[in-house]
């Protein structure tokens, strides 16, 4: 009998559609960028500040910079990340990124504005 390999591919990762919603709001409130992603398999999600240079958030749910700051708040049976920006301020205006480190690295960017 001859040996046969099976070789299974999970799926590549990819965003809902319905992630990283550009935000505008009043100075001092809180808010949040919702990531969801299907397929992830044993990827990982960061969120990163879009600037120069881009500054790591969060990795999975583990918050590496100003904890006061930022909180991920839920993880909807592993596939959804709710980073939550605390006491918004000029300072958080910009580009929020969601990123997949999958191969080739998947990227949802949303901004932050406020009202005047």
């Amino acid at each position: 009998m001859p040996h046969v390999s099976i070789c299974v591919r999970n799926p590549p990762p990819v965003f809902a559609s319905d992630v990283m919603h550009n935000v505008t709001a009043v100075k001092g409130d809180d808010i949040e960028f919702r990531c969801r992603v299907m397929e992830r398999g044993r990827h990982m999600v960061a969120f990163i500040r879009a600037e120069e240079p881009p500054r790591l958030i969060s990795f999975d749910d583990r918050i590496f910079r100003q904890r006061d700051k930022y909180e991920i708040l839920s993880r909807k049976g592993h596939d959804e990340w709710i980073l939550k920006v605390k006491n918004v301020q000029e300072s958080d205006i910009g580009g929020y990124i969601c990123q997949i480190n999958s191969n080739p690295v998947l990227t949802k960017t949303a901004f932050l504005d406020l009202k005047s």
